[in-house]
């Protein structure tokens, strides 16, 4: 009780902004905070089309895979849901599940647990103990923000978790991440960039991110966002 009401002092001065289970620096810079997922669909709608197209073709009828709850994961979802790809699919995103349901021949999987309303996703304990019962071929991410030489960021307290153990649990890593994440940071570190297989992004990277990059990730997809003919 004098926790809460300390954090509801510093809330009232506007020290800090109270969050689903925790508390948030208030003057932090944006990348900390986690923003609507709502708000980021159609960010960078170009990009996320060229990497998830590119994604469609390390797919192959039979594997398992996991999306997460990124915007980068819903445009994959589009394209799953629109292919016959006979694949077994995992994910804990209510609006990734709802895409993946207007197609066929797809099997899915809704990891259960308590409704985030941030990012749609279903987080907490219950979703962390049934995402340990996986083994997943393939985990597909996206992220806050991605400096080359350090990995995976992420201000969403109660979803990070979760990325974290579907890719402990994935025989293979895939991150989803067009230019603007690059040397971008958060509040959370989720994966070392050690911890990631393959990383698609877009050409507006820059050289020294791009050899950065593929100093460090043995498997890198650049991708044209010219439409080909």
């Amino acid at each position: 009780m004098t926790i809460r009401r300390d954090v509801d002092q510093l809330a009232a001065n506007k020290t800090v902004i109270k969050t689903l289970g925790g508390i948030q620096k208030a003057n932090a810079p944006e990348n900390f905070y986690e923003s609507s997922l709502i708000s980021r669909l159609s960010v960078n709608k170009k990009e996320k089309r060229a990497i998830t197209q590119e994604a469609m073709k390390l797919i192959e009828p039979g594997q398992s895979i996991y999306l997460d709850g990124s915007s980068t994961s819903i445009e994959l979802a589009k394209r799953l849901a629109l292919e016959a790809c006979d694949v077994t699919i995992v994910t804990n995103s209510l609006l990734v599940y709802t895409e993946l349901t207007k197609g066929k021949n797809n099997i899915i999987n809704c990891i259960g647990g308590q409704h985030d309303p941030v990012s749609f996703c279903l987080t907490g304990p219950r979703t962390e103990d049934e995402a340990r019962r996986y083994h997943i071929d393939m985990a597909f991410l996206s992220t806050k923000g991605f400096p080359p030489d350090h990995g995976m960021f992420e201000s969403s307290a109660p979803t990070y978790r979760i990325k974290q153990i579907m890719a402990q649990q994935s025989s293979k890593v895939v991150l989803m991440v067009d230019h603007t994440k690059f040397n971008q940071r958060a509040l959370f570190n989720v994966l070392s960039v050690e911890q990631i297989d393959t990383v698609i992004t877009d050409e507006g990277i820059s050289e020294s991110d791009l050899k950065l990059l593929k100093n460090n990730v043995k498997n890198v997809h650049v991708v044209s966002l010219t439409p080909t003919s």
